[in-house]
């Protein structure tokens, strides 16, 4: 079984232990805290005990074919299997038979990767059309007046070597002009 997955196993198992059998106040957190999580989670504590218990749950993949396969890929990470079984409830709903404890974790890996794959698609999005765009030399051939010759900083070095190897990984087709300026030379 995954390491994770264990010790989020093992966290809720002392924290149900705590909340049993522990002193007065740090049973009364231990205890809130454990419903907090299995309210977070969707699950019972009864389902926590039976680790071996499968139930069908239901995820909000959105609609986007990526989310489906960012999911997949979570899924397999949580479950230690090599592929997918699901069920289609509607366009952008699956639900996929699985631990309590599998499902926490799934739940939580999944979006937090949805949020952070999200932020990495943005920033690609703004490097792609920059690169793009200098693979292409879409910008004036005129030099501002105010051209200084200032210091980058460290992020826009970055952000410049990220752009110019995202430049290199475009293609190299050539726009042809379809007319040209008569008397200009």
């Amino acid at each position: 079984m995954d390491e994770q997955y264990e010790s989020i196993k093992n966290k809720l198992k002392k924290l149900l232990a705590l909340a049993e059998q522990g002193v007065q106040g740090e049973a009364d957190n231990a205890r809130r805290l454990l419903e907090k999580l299995c309210k977070e989670y969707s699950v019972s504590i009864e389902e926590l005990l039976d680790e071996n218990q499968l139930k069908r749950y239901c995820f909000d993949i959105g609609r986007n074919a990526i989310y489906k396969d960012l999911f997949v890929q979570c899924y397999c990470k949580v479950s230690q299997k090599i592929s997918l079984s699901f069920y289609q409830e509607s366009r952008s709903q699956i639900s996929v038979e699985m631990t309590a404890l599998q499902y926490a974790e799934l739940v939580s890996l999944f979006e937090w990767h949805k949020a952070n794959f999200n932020k990495d698609l943005e920033d690609m999005k703004k490097n792609i059309l920059l690169a793009y765009c200098r693979k292409h030399h879409l910008y004036s051939d005129v030099k501002p007046d105010n051209d200084n010759d200032r210091e980058l900083t460290e992020d826009e070095r970055k952000q410049l070597i990220k752009i110019m190897f995202m430049q290199e990984s475009l293609n190299d087709n050539q726009y042809h002009k379809l007319l040209e300026q008569v008397g200009r030379k």
